[in-house]
């Protein structure tokens, strides 16, 4: 004659320590943990008795006439741990899905307390040797519910019965076999992208740097961030590095620190009267003088009708010597260098020096600027004597 199946439910915190606490009010012959997420044990009828360690869905069984009165539960304190035990009683065997323990396996049912019977499914061949165990369920839903702590709860699926990583809207965590800082280990996790529509697999090269392309960038005033042109005091890099200086308006300032070398080269060549760098050509005409080369008269430059200036054409050496003595009432001072071969340099103030100051090749000529200096004018020749014609007023 067939016993019904009686049994009962105990759940423990295993928060607080416990050692051979009696769990009170039992009189069955097996047991089935339901659920342990941390370490516990129990002793059976008697605290001297061997400590049998739980683990989850393990079981003990009696037979149906040996039942036990006392059970004995220890455990360390374990924040946020807990245990569920079923206890059972009048089942002549049951499964016991992660082993431990024997009992039958023939004719065997879990009722639930309303009476349905939780049948037992025999695994398919073609996966491993036929054995028999629960099935077990997921459950489809569409908004999934919010559960609080240490709530029991179900597999999640989707609407096609597949398992559910990570849940609907929820960040998944996947953890490869190699960790951080180590060598890589079996095959790695694909990282995917999306192209506003469809995943697409993040591209690399053959040394595996990923590869990023540009499109096309879009027309404005906006930089990609500065870049910063410096310059450096050696010429192979190994001095000072420096900034390049602009005035107000962005324009680049270069000053020339050092004195042009000797030569006859010329900074560009105009026409005669042109206010130029280089090579002026001939004097523009002076009122009293017939020519350059050979001064004749100059007797009234200013055109006043009154002798108010003067001139020369002094023969100079390669001592500094003056030219013309200072004169507070000049107006201009107009010069030019009548040798064929030899250069003149002139100095305003100072001695002299060849190749230096204000420097006439054979043939140049020199208009002072206005207003005029007015101190003395020393001049000196690079070689021989040749003849500098001037004139003043």
């Amino acid at each position: 004659m067939a016993t019904d199946l009686v049994y009962e439910i105990q759940s423990f915190d295993l928060t607080s320590a416990r050692t051979n606490f009696l769990i009170q009010g039992l009189n069955y012959s097996s047991y089935i943990v339901l659920s342990l997420d941390g370490t516990a044990s129990l002793r059976i009828d008697d605290t001297t008795n061997p400590a049998i360690e739980l683990t989850e869905l393990g079981q003990l069984q009696t037979t149906d006439t040996a039942q036990f009165t006392k059970l004995y539960l220890t455990n360390s304190a374990q924040t946020g741990k807990t245990l569920k035990i079923m206890f059972l009683s009048g089942a002549s065997g049951f499964v016991t899905p992660g082993g431990g323990g024997g009992g039958a396996q023939s004719d065997v049912c879990i009722e639930s307390s309303s009476g349905t019977k939780l049948d037992i499914l025999t695994q398919d061949a073609g996966y491993g040797t036929a054995s028999t165990g629960l099935a077990v369920f997921g459950k489809y839903m569409s908004s999934p519910t919010t559960f609080t702590a240490n709530d029991a709860t179900h597999l999640l699926t989707d609407a096609n019965g597949r398992i559910m990583v990570g849940g609907i809207n929820t960040d998944v965590t996947v953890i490869g076999k190699g960790a951080a800082g180590s060598a890589v280990s079996g095959n790695p996790v694909l990282i995917a992208g999306s192209d506003g529509t469809n995943a697409r697999i993040l591209k690399t090269d053959a040394s595996g740097e990923l590869q990023i392309d540009i499109g096309a960038i879009a027309a404005g005033t906006n930089n990609i961030g500065q870049i910063e042109v410096l310059g450096n005091s050696a010429a192979d890099g190994s001095g000072t590095d420096y900034h390049f200086l602009t005035d107000s308006s962005g324009h680049q300032q270069i000053d020339i620190v050092g004195s042009l070398p000797a030569g006859t080269n010329e900074i560009g060549k105009l026409a005669a009267g042109t206010a130029s760098i280089g090579d002026i050509g001939t004097v523009t005409t002076v009122t009293g003088v017939t020519t350059v080369s050979t001064v004749t008269s100059l007797t009234d430059i200013a055109g006043n009708g009154t002798a108010d200036e003067s001139d020369g054409a002094t023969a100079t050496s390669t001592s500094s010597a003056q030219i013309a003595a200072a004169n507070p009432n000049r107006k201009g001072f107009e010069c030019r260098n009548i040798d064929a071969t030899d250069r003149i340099n002139l100095s305003l103030g100072g001695t002299a020096v060849d190749n230096t100051g204000i420097v006439l090749r054979a043939g140049e000529g020199w208009s002072m600027p206005y207003p005029c200096y007015t101190g003395a004018i020393n001049a000196i020749a690079s070689a021989n004597t040749p003849t500098l014609a001037w004139v003043e007023w």
